[in-house]
């Protein structure tokens, strides 16, 4: 097989090849060009050492140079490259312990994941050099491994989740030998970093089949280490994965996040009456609460944690506030502009996870979207203390109400006025009804 190889690498290649050293593209650059897809990063493999490399080049960035990888700045790419090597022993299940650099590309290729990786391009003449039979694999969409299963997820167990997201980016099965050996060792991701972890599973919820990836995840196992709420959890995780998966939109934020998990305390709190009828009391409070946990257990930033723990706080808003403009004010305040979208957006993600097509329920939370964004936009409209026409020195300075947090009390009750009838929010009338609040209620009690 002959691939084109892109005028840039050429260049890159011959640099290489006029000081008499091998260099072949490697890694998922080969493999999306198999595919057709367009390579994402450039990864080389090179007889030459990192010693012997470095001169070659003016913007070099020892990466790796321990490993034999260092990166080059070449021509506006960032390219890898890494003398060939064999991996010594993997002791902690993660990193070999040493490294040999290694006299041919197919001794490198024979230390590699899956047979689809294990490929490359010999960049003197374009032909894909395949030992492991990864372009098979490929057309038979199959993921398998270089070697015995259980040796390569023992070496470095991230392999376990990596086959997971692999399978969900391209839609590919995994060999039944394979899976078994993930079932089996999936409880060694207990000795993978969390952080690493937690990038292959963004990576699985932003593909193409995120479903099929959470699902079998799920049932091999390979989340049970690190989010062990799923397994708890099992009777709804189809239907959480079908509503996260709802939600992509090619980057994980904290709605996806919330769609994952927004009823994940529903069995641990459901109730039964004596007419049989079931319920989950507190379950969003409760799931919040578990949504910070799992979130912060992964070390997913503050603001995404802040963020999904929100949505899954409030995602059982009424349905019905759509017909009424003061609930829709009131919901704004409440959440604010953004998240109130965002809310709608998990609701209309939960029905379709549930029902899986289109209903006048579904329709009924564009109208929502859409009616939710017309009051935000009415600037006749109040959501916050800081949209009132009147503040705090005002209530001071002109109206003789003393500092303090009195003046908090009273600017919260003109917003609650304000909100239930937006001509409310005019300063003479403003001026008018703090003075009559403070007169009333709280002077009063100073006397006191």
């Amino acid at each position: 097989m002959y691939l084109r190889i892109p005028l840039t690498v050429k260049k890159f290649a011959k640099i290489f090849h006029d000081h008499n050293f091998e260099l072949f593209l490697v890694g998922g650059a080969v493999r999306n060009m198999v595919l057709n897809r367009k390579p994402k990063d450039w990864d080389f493999a090179t007889s030459a050492l990192p010693h012997q490399v470095l001169p070659l080049f003016r913007k070099v960035i020892p990466t790796g140079i321990e490993h034999g990888t260092i990166t080059i700045l070449f021509e506006g790419f960032s390219f890898e490259v890494t003398t060939y090597r064999i991996d010594g022993e993997y002791s902690d299940s993660r990193r070999p312990n040493s490294v040999t650099f290694a006299p041919s590309i197919l001794e490198d290729l024979s230390r590699r994941d899956f047979t689809m990786n294990a490929m490359a391009i010999d960049l003197g003449t374009g032909t894909l050099i395949d030992p492991h039979e990864g372009q098979k694999d490929i057309s038979l969409k199959l993921i398998r491994t270089v070697g015995r299963a259980g040796d390569r997820f023992k070496e470095d167990s991230l392999r376990i989740v990596r086959a997971i997201r692999f399978s969900s980016q391209l839609g590919f099965d995994i060999e039944e030998d394979a899976k078994q050996q993930i079932r089996n060792l999936s409880e060694n991701l207990e000795k993978v970093s969390v952080e690493r972890f937690r990038d292959e599973f963004v990576k699985i919820l932003e593909s193409e089949f995120c479903f099929e990836g959470l699902t079998l995840g799920f049932e091999l196992g390979v989340f049970d280490v690190w989010i062990p709420e799923f397994r708890t959890s099992a009777s709804i995780t189809n239907h959480l994965f079908a509503c996260a998966c709802n939600l992509k939109d090619g980057e994980v934020r904290g709605l996806q996040l919330a769609g994952l998990l927004h009823d994940i305390a529903k069995p641990l709190v459901q109730t039964e009456d004596l007419l049989g009828t079931i319920s989950f009391p507190n379950h969003d409070g409760i799931g919040a609460e578990m949504t910070q946990a799992i979130l912060r257990r992964l070390k997913f930033p503050n603001d995404v944690i802040f963020s999904a723990t929100k949505l899954v706080r409030h995602h059982m808003f009424e349905p019905c506030i759509s017909e009424s403009p003061r609930a829709i004010r009131r919901f704004i305040s409440r959440v604010g502009f953004e998240d109130a979208l965002r809310l709608v957006a998990l609701r209309r993600a939960d029905i379709l996870a549930k029902i899986g097509r289109l209903t006048p329920t579904v329709e009924e939370t564009f109208i929502l979207e859409e009616r939710i964004k017309r009051s935000h936009n009415d600037e006749t409209n109040a959501f916050s203390i800081g949209d009132l026409k009147i503040d705090g020195n005002i209530l001071q300075k002109d109206i003789g109400i003393p500092k303090g947090k009195m003046i908090g009390a009273i600017l919260k009750e003109l917003l609650e006025t304000v909100l239930d009838d937006p001509t409310q929010n005019d300063e003479v009338v403003l001026r008018k009804l703090s003075a009559e609040i403070y007169e009333s209620r709280w002077k009063p009690l100073m006397r006191n």
